[in-house]
C-alpha cells in the first residue's frame, strides 16, 4: 500500500511539472523582450545614480582632446575656437560644457573626429547626485535658436531660421520629414528637462569626476551612506526599480530557457 501511494503521488508530481513546462505562442519573444525591458531599466537606474548616488554623463570628442579633459577636467572655455564642431557647423559659440546622458549620443558627437583621422573616445563622468543638482545647467542649446520646444524647433527649420547646415538640407529635401527629425534632434541634443539626451551646463567639470584621470575621486561607502541619507525618496525608487528590472531579467531568462528546453527535448525524441 504504501507503494502504490508513492507511485500515485510521482505521476500527479509530473503532470503538475508538465502543465507548467506547457508553452504559449511567441513565449521566446516575450521573454527576449523581457529580458530588454529589465536590462534597459538597470541601466538606467545606474546612469541615474539613484542607489549609487552617482550621476553618469557621457562626452564625445577626439584622443588628443580627451587626454587633456582627464588632465584638466571639461573647460567651458574649449567649446570657442576655430577648431570646435559648433565652428564648423556654423552653430554660435558659447563657453559651455557639453554632456551626454547616453553613451550613443556622445558617441555620435566623436564621429567627427574618427571620420577626420584624429581618432574618437568617449569620455564618461561619475558626479555626486548632490553635486550635480548645484551644477549650473544653461537654458539653452544654441544649436536649437531660441526654440522652446520640439514643435517649436521644427517650426525654426522650415523657416530657416536654424544654423545648423544639416537642418537646412532636411528641410530642403525632405520636408515631410522635419517634425520626426526636429522631435529626435530636440530630446538627444536641447538639454531640455524631460529630454534624455544632452546636458549642457555654464561651468567646468573638475577631473576628478573624469573616469580614467588621475585625479578621478571614486564612490564610497561613506559617500553612498551620506547620499541615502539626504535622498531617502530617491534611493527608495532606485531600489524599487531595480527589484523590477531584476525580475523582468530573470523572468524572460525562464520563459526563454523553457522554450529551449522544449526544443531540445523535440529534438531529442526525433
Amino acid at each position: 500500500m504504501r507503494v502504490l501511494r508513492i507511485k500515485s503521488f510521482s505521476k500527479k508530481d509530473k503532470k503538475k511539472r508538465n502543465d507548467n513546462e506547457k508553452l504559449f505562442p511567441g513565449q521566446e519573444i516575450v521573454g527576449v523582450g523581457s529580458m530588454a525591458a529589465g536590462g534597459k531599466l538597470l541601466d538606467n537606474v545606474h546612469k541615474s545614480g539613484e542607489i549609487s548616488g552617482r550621476v553618469h554623463l557621457y562626452h564625445g570628442t577626439s584622443k588628443e582632446a580627451a587626454e587633456n579633459i582627464k588632465k584638466e577636467g571639461l573647460k567651458k572655455s574649449h567649446a570657442i575656437g576655430f577648431d570646435t564642431i559648433t565652428y564648423e557647423a556654423g552653430i554660435p559659440q558659447e563657453e559651455l560644457v557639453f554632456t551626454a546622458k547616453k553613451r550613443r549620443v556622445a558617441a555620435g558627437h566623436a564621429l567627427p573626429h574618427l571620420v577626420e583621422g584624429d581618432g574618437a573616445e568617449v569620455i564618461r563622468m561619475s558626479i555626486p547626485y548632490d553635486e550635480y543638482k548645484k551644477m549650473k545647467k544653461a537654458k539653452a542649446n544654441p544649436e536649437m535658436a531660441g526654440a522652446k520646444s520640439a514643435k517649436e524647433y521644427a517650426d525654426l527649420i522650415r523657416e530657416g531660421k536654424t544654423p545648423s547646415s544639416n537642418d537646412k538640407m532636411i528641410a530642403e529635401r525632405y520636408p515631410e520629414e522635419v517634425n520626426q527629425y526636429a522631435k529626435k534632434k530636440w530630446d538627444n541634443l536641447s538639454g531640455a528637462e524631460g529630454t534624455s539626451g544632452t546636458r549642457i551646463f555654464e561651468q567646468d567639470i573638475s577631473p576628478e569626476r573624469i573616469k580614467g584621470s588621475k585625479h578621478y575621486k571614486r564612490n564610497s561607502a561613506k559617500e553612498i551612506s551620506g547620499y541615502i541619507k539626504r535622498n531617502p525618496k530617491r534611493f527608495l525608487k532606485g531600489v524599487g526599480k531595480g527589484a523590477a528590472a531584476t525580475a523582468l531579467v530573470v523572468g524572460g531568462a525562464k520563459l526563454t530557457t523553457a522554450k529551449k528546453k522544449k526544443k531540445k527535448n523535440e529534438n531529442t525524441k526525433d
